[in-house]
C-alpha cells in the first residue's frame, strides 16, 4: 500500500512540474526572474572586451553579422552586440527554447524558432531575411542538445546565403556556478568580471568551403573559450564533449 501511494504521489509530482514547464504564464514569470538577475549581473559587474575593433568596424560599415556563442554562456548574450542593435536570435522550438525565447523578449531580441535539426531549413531562411533587413543574427552552434563546444553548420551556411561573415565570439566570468547539464551551463554570480573576446570573422562563399570555416570556428572558438576560462575564471576550464566513434 504504501508502495502504491509513493508511486502515486510521484506520478502526481511529475504531473505538477510538467504542468509548471509548460504553463505559458509561469514561463513568462520564470523568464521575467532570469532577466532581472542577468541585468543585476551586468549591473555589478565589469565587462573586459577583447579584439572587438574588427567587428565594430564591420558592424559600423553594414555588413552582415551573425553572432556565435557556445549554448553553455548563452545567458551573457545579451552583452555581446553593439550598442542598440536589432538581434534575431535563433531558438529551439524546445520547451526551453520557449522559456529562452520569453528571456529574449525582456532584452528587445526577436527570436527565430528552429534548429539545424528541426524546422532547419526553414530557419535559415528566416535568419537571411531578418539579415536583409538589417538585423543582426545570433546563433548557438552546438545547441540545442549538443555535442558540446562542436560547430553546426547553420550559422555558415546562413553566411553563404546572406553574404554575411560569422563572429565568433567567446566569454567568460571570473565567478560562477557550472551546472551538470550537457553543455555545462555557466551560471554567472553578482559583482563579477565578464570577459567577452571576439574571434576573427569569417565569410563562405562556396558549399567547397563550408566545412573548412566550420573546422576553423570551431576550433578558433574553443581555443579562446578554454585560453579566457584559464587566465580569468575561477573554476575549471570547460572542454568539448568527445566525439564518439562510431
Amino acid at each position: 500500500m504504501k508502495t502504491v501511494q509513493k508511486k502515486s504521489g510521484r506520478v502526481l509530482e511529475l504531473r505538477i512540474k510538467d504542468f509548471l514547464r509548460n504553463s505559458t504564464s509561469t514561463q513568462w514569470v520564470s523568464a521575467f526572474i532570469l532577466a532581472t538577475y542577468i541585468t543585476l549581473v551586468r549591473l555589478t559587474s565589469r565587462i573586459i572586451y577583447i579584439d572587438r575593433d574588427d567587428m565594430l568596424s564591420k558592424a559600423n560599415a553594414g555588413e552582415k553579422l551573425i553572432f556565435t556563442l557556445w549554448h553553455g554562456r548563452l545567458v551573457l548574450m545579451p552583452f555581446i552586440f553593439p550598442k542598440k542593435s536589432k538581434v534575431s536570435a535563433l531558438i529551439s522550438a524546445h520547451k526551453d527554447g520557449r522559456l529562452v525565447s520569453k528571456i529574449a523578449h525582456f532584452f528587445q531580441k526577436d527570436t527565430i524558432t528552429g534548429s539545424s535539426s528541426n524546422g532547419g531549413a526553414a530557419a535559415i531562411r528566416e535568419m537571411v531575411r531578418a539579415l536583409k533587413k538589417g538585423n543582426y543574427v545570433f546563433v548557438t552552434p552546438d545547441g540545442p542538445h549538443g555535442p558540446r563546444m562542436q560547430f553546426q553548420a547553420g550559422a555558415v551556411e546562413v553566411a553563404r546565403l546572406s553574404d554575411g561573415c560569422v563572429v565568433p565570439v567567446s566569454v567568460t566570468v571570473k565567478h560562477a556556478k557550472i551546472l551538470k547539464s550537457w553543455d555545462k551551463f555557466m551560471l554567472p554570480r553578482l559583482f563579477n568580471t565578464i570577459v567577452i573576446q571576439y574571434g576573427a570573422s569569417m565569410s563562405v562563399k562556396t558549399k567547397d568551403d563550408r566545412d573548412v570555416v566550420v573546422d576553423s570556428l570551431e576550433m578558433e572558438m574553443n581555443d579562446i573559450q578554454y585560453a579566457l576560462d584559464l587566465k580569468f575564471a575561477q573554476f575549471p576550464a570547460v572542454s568539448p564533449e568527445e566525439s564518439t566513434a562510431e
